[in-house]
C-alpha cells in the first residue's frame, strides 16, 4: 500500500510532513531546558532533541501573589536563541546583578 506524500505521519508525538520531511515547530517536543533570570523575569528556554527548534517561556517575578507566564509564539533558531540569551545577560549586567 503506497502512502500519499501529502499524508501527515505521527512520529514520537511530533507531526512530520512527509512532503518535505520537515517537522512542524509548533508540535515538536522540547527536551532540554535552561533557566535564565533577571530581576524582573525568569526565562525558560527549551529546545528539541535535534537542536532545530527553540522556544521561550517568560515568567514575571515582580508580582509575588500572581503567577504570570507568557509563552513566546516565536520559534527561534539556535543563532537567534544565542542572541536572546546574550541580551538577557546584558540586561542582568546593566541591573548590577
Amino acid at each position: 500500500m503506497e502512502i500519499a506524500k501529502e499524508k501527515l505521519l505521527q512520529t514520537s508525538g511530533a507531526v512530520v510532513a512527509a512532503a518535505d520531511g520537515g517537522a512542524d515547530p509548533k508540535s515538536c517536543y522540547m527536551q532540554k531546558f535552561r533557566l535564565y533570570e533577571t530581576r524582573s523575569n525568569f526565562y525558560m528556554i527549551g529546545r528539541d532533541k535535534s537542536r532545530t527548534f527553540w522556544r521561550v517561556l517568560k515568567i514575571n517575578r515582580l508580582e509575588p501573589s500572581e503567577l504570570n507566564i507568557t509563552e513566546d509564539s516565536t520559534v527561534y533558531s539556535e543563532v537567534e536563541c544565542c542572541d536572546l540569551v546574550r541580551r538577557i545577560h546584558e540586561e542582568t549586567s546593566q541591573q548590577g546583578a
